[in-house]
């Protein structure tokens, strides 16, 4: 823990105890993602089993009717649970239209909505993460939030007019912080799954109770109009269609149960962690505590739009509605974890102080607190562009306990990062083909000659309208210093996102078509190209199915990614280029090491391994980050343009890496 952490009273930190492992909570996801299909196969199979010998009790033992019974009860569940899966995989922005939400794109006239907006992107750039969708649900004053998506890449967040409206920039950071652990942890694609399951396993008692109720109404009409005969119907007609919809509300019933304590597994899990996250990442417990505090004054209040179904409830940050059984742990038992004394306000004074002369001061004299105001862009730049003359000391241990692990130095080096980007990266977010040419733009900007030869490749590519929209952003994408590239790039993906499926496929064509076709290509820029084509393409980017790969499945390529990296380091020194590829390969032991070979063409190469590389299982990931930092810092110092180069790398491995600063990473 940093000496400047707030700390309680009695010496413990509450929930904020340290960071967290991004390694150890991809590795926790994956257990409950087979947990929970584990649990659905089990609850269909369970009910249909029921359903088999009541069916077959009935009739006397016809035991063909009862088995055609149950395979009708099963598909009835799997077959609404797989078509809401598929609909679910087009992307978080589905779950925001299906619930009535309404997109935020900068700049907006609505100050509540620009300030949420402002919050997302400064959290997503300290964390190096692609921005998410945004979205507010305009018609719920409470204060919640949810994230939903299957991984970063269609990630989108909702909150609340209420939480947008009411939370200040800090409490916004702390609600920020709880929902982007879960984008980081692995967490979207079991919530995902879990909407799904619990959607299929509720459709037999909802379609029990509509049957029910139209009898119970078709029975009152038939009673209304024809009383003598009512009686006659109600034994012959509708007293065994009443029967069959009760047992199918009593079947349904526990497959609906099974679905909530699913729901409810997973949400006390992934809800204390995030917590924890959270209280990290702001270096206070405050703020989260004080949105939670908020929340519990504040009940759900709807005007007029849609409500979540109960199958989202575990998404929410706090319950959405009263049902039982439920789902969140008690709000109360969380807020006294972040607050374990009862106290309702600033931490205690003695951790204040030291809050306020420790790690603030001399990150004020370091980092310039620029806020939202645009004036201060020109500081923010200032700072910016001097980075890549300063270098840091760093250690393999050291960045892979950084990856997925931003604080709160992260978080105000993303406001300035925020600020230092041109206000015309920003304002092309709203539009998705302008977004597209300022990717292009920066993965094509150089000399004239370059520049002309990768406008070509473009206009044959895409067509003479997208070289003209490319043209007219190269003043902004040469304008932006090598460490403001990544976080350009990650700030308008959600115009890139909303691009048609057949115009994100032609883009990744194109981004790989100028990694391959241009000698003169540095090795920063084909990553950077590749990280782009890794965001677009999320989960669906691993080069092969089934389970996650071990690092001996992927030798080769390792040694193809190792033998790259080390020639970039020093391409003219044989003695420094053979230290750089061997500090790499030790740091991988018991991993096949091939000896250094340069490939050919090895930006072709380079392009295959890392996507390899990336379908690793998270333990083996720790190990390659911490090699990669071996070889791109084997000097022992890392400059600011190899910690770019490992910053993108890690995006590619889906393993979000801060940005690094000088004078915050422990020496030597």
């Amino acid at each position: 823990m940093r000496e400047g952490h707030p700390r309680m009273s009695d010496g413990s930190s509450g929930t904020a105890a340290g960071p967290v492992d991004f390694f150890d909570a991809q590795d926790a996801a994956l257990r409950r993602r087979r947990v929970v299909d584990v649990s659905f196969v089990l609850a269909v199979l369970s009910s249909s089993l029921i359903v088999f010998g009541l069916v077959g009790g009935s009739l006397g033992g016809a035991w063909l009717v009862a088995t055609a019974a149950a395979v009708i009860w099963a598909a009835v569940i799997v077959v609404p649970a797989w078509l809401k899966a598929a609909r679910l995989d087009t992307g978080g922005n589905a779950t925001a239209q299906e619930l009535g939400a309404v997109p935020v794109f900068p700049p907006s006239s609505d100050t509540a909505a620009q300030r949420l907006y402002d919050s997302v992107e400064e959290a997503s750039l300290a964390a190096g993460l692609p921005i998410p969708d945004v979205h507010i649900l305009m018609n719920d004053d409470s204060i919640n939030s949810m994230v939903v998506g299957r991984s970063y890449a269609d990630a989108a967040l909702l909150v609340t007019r209420g939480a947008a409206e009411r939370l200040d920039r800090r409490q916004l950071g702390g609600l920020i912080a709880h929902e982007f652990n879960h984008v980081q942890s692995g967490d979207l694609i079991v919530n995902q799954r879990l909407i799904a399951w619990v959607w299929g396993l509720s459709v037999p008692y909802d379609t029990g109770a509509a049957l029910r109720r139209s009898l119970s109404r078709s029975l009152a009409e038939v009673t209304a109009e024809h009383r003598w005969t009512a009686a006659f119907l109600m034994g012959a007609v509708f007293l065994p269609m009443w029967l069959v919809t009760l047992a199918m509300q009593g079947v349904g019933g526990l497959g609906k149960l099974f679905g909530t304590m699913m729901q409810a597994w997973v949400c006390r899990r992934q809800g204390s962690a995030a917590d924890a996250a959270a209280t990290f990442r702001c270096g206070d417990p405050a703020p989260l505590r004080d949105v939670l505090l908020m929340a519990a004054g504040c009940p759900s209040v709807h005007r007029g739009g849609p409500s979540s179904p109960p199958a989202y409830e575990h998404l929410w940050l706090v319950p959405q509605a009263r049902r039982w059984p439920r789902v969140h742990p008690p709000l109360l038992g969380r807020i006294a974890a972040l607050d374990p004394e009862r106290i309702v306000g600033p931490v205690d004074e003695s951790a204040s102080h030291m809050w306020q002369a420790g790690e603030r001061f001399r990150l004020a004299a370091l980092v310039p607190r620029v806020r939202a105001l645009r004036d201060d862009a020109a500081r923010a730049e200032a700072f910016t562009q001097s980075l890549p003359y300063m270098s840091l000391q760093a250690t393999p241990d050291f960045i892979v306990s950084r990856v997925g692990n931003p604080d709160w130095i992260s978080l105000a080096l993303g406001e300035t990062l925020r600020v230092s980007l041109p206000e015309a990266v920003s304002q092309s977010i709203a539009s998705p083909r302008r977004s597209r040419a300022l990717v292009l733009a920066i993965l094509a900007a150089g000399d004239d000659a370059r520049w002309l030869r990768q406008l070509g490749f473009i206009e044959q590519g895409l067509g003479p309208a997208v070289r003209a929209e490319v043209e007219a952003e190269r003043g902004v994408a040469e304008s932006l210093s090598p460490y403001l590239r990544l976080p350009a790039v990650e700030a308008v993906f959600p115009g890139l996102r909303r691009l048609s499926r057949d115009e994100q496929r032609d883009l990744m064509t194109m981004l790989k078509a100028l990694e391959l076709e241009d000698g003169e290509r540095e090795l920063f820029e084909l990553c950077l190209a590749a990280a782009v084509r890794v965001g677009l393409m999320g989960e669906s980017s691993r080069t092969a199915s089934g389970p996650p790969r071990l690092l001996w499945h992927v030798g080769d390529a390792l040694g193809t990614l190792f033998s790259i990296l080390a020639h970039h380091s020093s391409p003219t020194d044989a003695v420094t280029r053979a230290q750089a590829y061997r500090a790499g390969m030790d740091a991988l032991a018991g991993a096949a090491a091939p000896e250094y070979l340069l490939p050919p063409n090895w930006a072709v190469a380079l392009d295959a391994a890392l996507f390899k590389i990336a379908g690793l299982e998270p333990s083996a990931k720790r190990r390659v980050v911490a090699a990669l930092t071996a070889t791109v810092a084997h000097d022992g110092r890392l400059t600011l343009e190899e910690a770019e180069l490992l910053r993108t790398i890690c995006a590619i491995l889906r393993c979000p890496l801060p940005p690094l600063m000088p004078e915050v990473l422990p020496p030597l």
